[in-house]
């Protein structure tokens, strides 16, 4: 099981979502996991209110900001589609 280590960086918001998610996180791992399977980050970003009890409810500009995919401003990036 990976130990949560909240980043000095992280928003209380990251935090709370971090111990709330327990085996599912912490959140980076839940995001980028997901993302890694081709996740939109709108769904990305329900999954996470769902999983949370409806506790975590953070758009999906913010899990972009704060975990931005590495190829970012490639064409399926901006525009949703496939590059």
């Amino acid at each position: 099981m990976m130990r949560c280590v909240p980043q000095p960086t992280a928003t209380p918001t990251h935090r709370l979502a971090d111990a709330l998610l327990g085996e599912d996180g912490p959140l980076e791992t839940f995001v980028r996991t997901r993302r890694a399977k081709g996740r939109a980050w709108r769904l990305i970003a329900r999954d996470l209110y769902e999983v949370t009890d409806n506790e975590i409810d953070v758009t999906y500009e913010s899990l972009r900001a704060w975990f931005p995919d590495p190829a970012a401003g490639s064409p399926s990036e901006t525009t949703g589609g496939a590059a």
